[in-house]
């Protein structure tokens, strides 16, 4: 029998109350981080709890994209704040509605010559309003189009608005110019139309795994187990546990555990606090610290609501090892309903402030953001050697902020507030060509840059 040891990603599970509806089995998780940005991303559109790369952890703050009469336009992404006043865009999405049932959604990324676009990604539901399929689709500049990249297939459970009969994963290969299926999920139920177990293929480096994930359920009807299964030649190896706690029916502590080939051994940990109406109030993160034999506080979410029980607040406490200690702020404010208006990011100063960093507003019914908030002009940054294997230098001769974006507009690098004459170093990232920002007191500036 095989040893084999796979860490447990409470993430795949911690951001869901609901363990067996649209959370992915826990033996997803573990391969996830392998996945493309946009695998990441349909997933996201899905309503998985999969988190993209480049967005923040936690439970995320979404919006609709209608309700009653209105409907999302647009939304768009001000950044790298200076004195209160808006900075100038970074990255905007604009939504259409070509057909009953269909979204797509386009995301751009300002640049000196204007608006570029990124990606596209079409979302298709069902006459009951459940997401049935999903694809994206990457801007070449080359060719100036859209090439196929990713697509999701969601067949959901009967008539249920949330359970799943399967999901299978596709990558486009440039190469045979079809779709190569990179997992399928297929879940089985029991006679109370519970999840009782998941079987996922996922392919690993061309070579296909397979998992199996048994759903446990109380006598409240409250799923309190999940446990993961390789399966190998007819066996069943044990690879990693969730076990779930309740009050009330509400999700009080989730604790994952990995095999090491004797028992099942902590790995990480969420803690559940809950206002008077059943929403979250305080979630506390915590990783398994082998040396103290304890656990260890690696993050705690804050949550505050208003009147309409909405969410107004989120303040994440970030906490290193060694007493380091980072936070930030999300605050939100309403068009209608659960429509946003805007969301605005606020990073701690270590001391008692916190400062403004970004504002992204959203636009609906057609009323888009150009006759309202127009993005101020970019000078071109000069860079040297552009080309470049690793070094270069951004030519400012005044204090600084940089950022540097790959191809998909994910922030792959950040110097905040530098003196002048910054050097980065593209040493960690791979070939390719990033978009970088810089920011003074009172300039702001952007330049393509060619790591080889």
């Amino acid at each position: 029998m095989k040893n084999l040891v796979l860490p447990a990603l409470l993430w795949a599970l911690a951001t869901s109350h609901s363990f067996a509806q649209k959370t992915l089995p826990p033996s997803v998780a573990n391969f996830s981080t392998n996945w493309t940005w946009s695998v990441k991303k349909l997933f996201d559109a899905g309503g998985f709890n999969l988190p993209v790369v480049g967005e923040k952890q936690g439970n995320r703050q979404g919006v609709d994209a209608r309700i009653a009469n209105l409907q999302l336009d647009s939304t768009i992404l001000f950044s790298n704040y200076t004195g209160g006043a808006d900075s100038t865009a970074v990255s905007r999405t604009t939504y259409a509605y070509p057909a009953t049932g269909t979204v797509v959604q386009t995301e751009w990324f300002y640049e000196t010559e204007g608006w570029l676009p990124l990606n596209r990604s079409t979302l298709i539901s069902d006459e009951r309003e459940r997401l049935v399929e999903t694809f994206s689709e990457m801007f070449d500049p080359a060719t100036q189009a859209f090439v196929p990249d990713s697509r999701l297939e969601i067949f959901p459970h009967g008539d249920s608005p949330d359970l799943l009969d399967s999901v299978f994963v596709y990558a486009w290969d440039t190469n045979l110019n079809d779709w190569q299926r990179l997992m399928s999920i297929l879940n089985g139920f029991d006679d109370e139309d519970r999840l009782a177990e998941s079987l996922t293929t996922i392919d690993v480096f061309g070579q296909p795994l397979t998992f199996k994930d048994v759903y446990l359920y109380d006598d409240n009807g409250d799923n309190t187990l999940i446990t993961s299964f390789l399966l190998d030649g007819g066996l069943e190896i044990p690879a990693n546990q969730v076990v779930i706690e309740y009050e009330n029916h509400l999700v009080t502590l989730v604790t994952a555990m990995v095999f090491d080939g004797f028992d099942f051994l902590p790995q990480s940990r969420n803690a559940y606090e809950y206002t008077a109406f059943g929403k979250d109030s305080i979630v506390t993160s915590f990783e398994w610290d082998t040396a103290a034999n304890d656990w260890s506080n690696t993050q705690t979410v804050f949550y505050s609501y208003d009147d309409e029980q909405r969410v107004m607040l989120k303040e994440t406490h970030l906490f290193e090892l060694g007493g380091g200690e980072s936070r930030e702020q999300l605050a939100y404010r309403y068009e209608e309903g659960e429509l946003l208006a805007l969301e605005e990011t606020y990073i701690w100063d270590g001391g008692g402030f916190y400062f403004l960093t970004d504002r992204n507003y959203y636009y609906y019914s057609g009323e888009g953001p150009s006759s309202v908030y127009n993005p101020l002009p970019i000078s071109t940054l000069t860079m040297y050697p552009n080309p470049t294997t690793r070094f270069v230098l951004v030519d400012l001769a005044e204090q600084v902020s940089v950022q540097v974006f790959d191809p998909t507009g994910r922030l792959v690098q950040n110097y905040p507030e530098r003196p002048s004459g910054i050097t980065l170093d593209l040493s960690e990232l791979p070939a390719g060509i990033y978009s970088v920002r810089a920011v003074t007191e009172d300039k702001f500036y952007a330049g393509r840059l060619v790591k080889q």
